[in-house]
């Protein structure tokens, strides 16, 4: 109970953190709830208190359902963290005077769905809780520890300056150790773009962040971008239409060396996640690569790894639309065969677009090492390829969790079910027909069946990595 009688949760609670979201976002898209941490009925009980509390406010218009806060929230919530919230709950500003306009309130519903994104995968949303990159007066309190997202309007601080990107459509700029990710949010439809109001954005971020006074040591080619959607639909759209009039040109034509595509859920949010941690990225990487051949940096064709035939191997696990674009079309040119490593819930759609046959997948259980070899010399049998010498390793604590963290469900932040069906594997596609590889990620364990491309065959073996 607050200090007049009446009902306010207290902090570490989910409901406290619906309020703080709210208080962020302007308003927050009803159907978003789910997202947060929580079970569905908790997460439905929480609400309605608040709705009932008069905590909560639901707004419905032109279809548009979101939760805005009641008044008694806004005080103490500016009350008990004015450092916090006070950028969002005073002033004339869109989160502050809310707007019936239809087109304003999609567009805090766009950013509040990144907003939730980056909580659920540990980024620092809160202005107390991050150094303050885009100052008015130029003053710079120094790099983020870890991975902070700053909204458009945080950007737009730095004042006159910031006319410069007047017109770009990014929800924000997600800074990590390692890169700088202009932050876009298509929601269920393809993104249009202003070419030129884009390239004014990147342009201006890649003096701000990496100029000589910045002090934040990004180089201008650490500048990418990031995307996300519902769905892996616009992804697969966005590839479909490279060779077409409606070829998106902004993330095609070489303006961006790397422009990841997330998608709005749970997955998408461990996505994230490997996005800002290389040394996650780097453990992964490694594992995939054991039973290959080290890559090419300076081949004709794009590459991470080679295979035992000397055919390209490409880590596409989190989707990066100009690079698997450049990766698929080298193939094509030269005529030449590779493999795209993806998750599971990514295969069908690369499959569509690139229309390839389905691979020969098999999941190996049983025993360690050597139990398998019987297994694939039947499999490669069948498959026309010869057998290959199993190899073991060992995932590192950190993978480990993150790879449990995948299958369970379990956040840092909480934890929500996660069904045992949508765990994401990491399978390997072949760029131009043949059989693929599988790597599979579920109970903890990495396998990989061999195959055999279509006019000679691989040798590529089996390995299991159990985490400690």
């Amino acid at each position: 109970m607050g200090e007049d009688g009446h009902y306010f949760p207290r902090k570490d609670t989910q409901a406290y953190r619906l309020l703080e979201l709210v208080a962020v976002c302007g308003e927050f898209p009803a159907e978003q709830v789910y997202r947060l941490a929580g079970s569905i009925s908790y997460k439905d009980t929480v609400t309605w208190l608040l709705k009932k509390e008069r905590l909560l406010r639901v707004y419905y218009r032109d279809g548009l359902r979101g939760y805005r806060l009641g008044r008694r929230a806004r005080t103490v919530l500016l009350s008990d963290n004015p450092e916090r919230f006070s950028f969002y709950l005073t002033g004339n500003v869109d989160t502050n005077l809310l707007k019936s306009e239809v087109t304003r309130r999609i567009r805090l519903h766009r950013i509040a769905e990144v907003y939730v994104a980056m909580l659920n995968a540990g980024v620092a949303i809160f202005r107390d809780e991050k150094p303050r990159v885009f100052a008015p007066d130029g003053t710079l309190q120094g790099k983020p520890e870890g991975a902070a997202f700053y909204s458009s309007r945080e950007v737009k601080e730095t004042g006159i300056e910031a006319v410069k990107i007047k017109g770009s459509r990014m929800a924000g700029v997600l800074l990590s150790p390692d890169g700088v990710f202009l932050t876009y949010n298509s929601g269920p439809y393809m993104a249009k773009w202003d070419y030129r109001a884009e390239q004014r954005a990147k342009a201006w971020m890649q003096v701000t962040l990496c100029g000589g006074n910045a002090g934040l040591g990004y180089a201008p080619e650490d500048v990418c971008g990031l995307l996300f959607g519902d769905s892996l639909e616009p992804f697969c759209q966005i590839l479909s239409g490279a060779d077409s009039g409606a070829r998106c040109f902004f993330l095609l034509d070489g303006s961006y060396g790397h422009f990841y595509y997330l998608t709005n859920d749970h997955k998408g949010e461990v996505m994230l996640r490997l996005l800002c941690d290389r040394d996650r990225r780097e453990e992964l990487d490694r594992i995939l690569s054991q039973g290959l051949c080290a890559g090419n940096p300076g081949g004709t064709i794009e590459n991470d790894a080679l295979d035992g035939n000397g055919d390209p191997v490409l880590f596409g696990y989190l989707p990066d639309i100009p690079r698997i674009h450049r990766f698929c079309s080298a193939l094509q040119l030269q005529e030449r065969h590779g493999t795209l490593i993806c998750f599971d819930f990514q295969r069908e759609v690369l499959e569509r677009w690139w229309h390839l046959r389905p691979s020969v997948l098999r999941s190996l259980k049983g025993g360690f090492t050597r139990r398998y070899e019987k297994d694939m010399e039947d499999h490669d049998s069948r498959a026309g390829g010869p057998a290959g010498g199993a190899v073991c390793g060992r995932l590192s604590g950190a993978v480990y969790r993150e790879l449990r963290s995948l299958e369970t469900g379990g956040r840092h932040s909480g934890g929500r079910d996660f069904p045992s069906g949508d765990f994401p594997r990491i399978y390997g596609l072949p760029a131009c027909g043949g059989h693929a590889a599988l790597w599979d990620l579920r109970h903890f364990y990495l396998h990989r069946a061999a195959g055999s491309a279509a006019g000679h065959g691989h040798a590529d073996g089996v390995q299991r990595c159990r985490g400690i």
